[in-house]
Parts: C-alpha cells; structure tokens; sequence
C-alpha cells in the first residue's frame, strides 16, 4: 500500500468522524441563549455543512497535494471542534 493510498484511506476516516459530529449537532435544537440572538448558531452549522463538502470534494481528486491538504485541514477542523468544545 502507498503512502498515498494510506492519507486517502485516513482522510476518509477523518471525514466520517466530522461528518457524524455533524449530524450529532445538526440534531440538536438551537440553543434560546444564542449569541446574536437568533441564527448564528444555525450559521455555523451550515458552515459545518459547508467544510465537510470542501473535504470531501479535496480528497475525490487525483492530485497528490490534494489529500495532504485534506488530511491537514481535516486535522484542523476536529482539533477546533475540540478546543471549542473543551473551553
């Protein structure tokens, strides 16, 4: 197997990990002590929605730097999730 086989497979993984993590918050009602009122957690959620598919359409294409790109912002996107999670 090549390293590269090996990103694209972990790549995949981090991506089903964020994508469940998604749908975990996306199920969850919008909180009534929202920040600026009403809609920006919903924002944020669609953004989430928006990152997963980058993600996704990053690690479908063929290009080497594509997947090291997906597998660093994958990385930055959960250890964000984390820390905002976390404090």
């Amino acid at each position: 197997m090549t390293f590269w086989k090996l990103l694209t497979y972990i790549n995949w993984l981090l991506i089903a990990v964020w994508a469940a993590m998604m749908l975990y918050y996306l199920t969850l009602p919008n909180s009534p002590t929202d920040a600026a009122g009403q809609g920006a957690e919903s924002a944020i959620k669609g953004m989430c929605a928006v990152v997963l598919l980058v993600l996704i359409g990053l690690n479908r294409l063929p290009y080497h730097w594509t997947k090291a790109f997906t597998f660093l912002l994958g990385i930055l996107v959960l250890w964000m999730v984390r820390y905002i999670t976390m404090n």
